[in-house]
C-alpha cells in the first residue's frame, strides 16, 4: 500500500500531519491506523463509511459518529482529536455559532 510509502517520506522529513480516517477503514486496517498513530500523526474522524452528512437525519448523524468514534478508539486506543465532514458536506442537525 501507499501509506507505507508516504509516512516513510514524512518521517524522512519530520513532517508531522492528520490522517482523517472513516471508522470502517480503522476496522478494516486496524494495524495501518495505529502505525499512523505510533508516529505521532493526528488521528481526526471522517466519519463511519464517508456518510453524507447533510442527507441524514439527526439519530443516523449521532449514530455514525459513535460508530467512527469508537472504531478508532479501539484500534488507537484513545477518540480522535478532528474531524472532517465526509464530501465536505457540514450537516443541518446542528446549530453552530460563532
Amino acid at each position: 500500500m501507499g501509506i507505507w510509502r508516504i509516512l516513510d517520506l514524512l518521517d524522512r522529513y519530520g513532517v508531522k500531519t492528520t490522517f482523517f480516517v472513516p471508522g470502517w477503514i480503522a476496522e478494516k486496517y486496524p494495524d495501518t491506523v495505529l502505525e499512523v498513530h505510533r508516529r505521532r500523526h493526528e488521528i481526526a474522524q471522517h466519519g463511519y463509511m464517508h456518510e453524507r452528512l447533510d442527507r441524514l437525519v439527526f439519530d443516523e448523524e449521532l449514530r455514525v459518529f459513535d460508530l467512527a468514534e469508537k472504531s478508532i478508539s479501539k484500534v488507537i486506543g484513545t477518540g480522535p482529536l478532528g474531524f472532517r465532514a465526509p464530501y465536505w458536506r457540514f450537516s443541518h442537525n446542528f446549530k453552530h455559532t460563532c
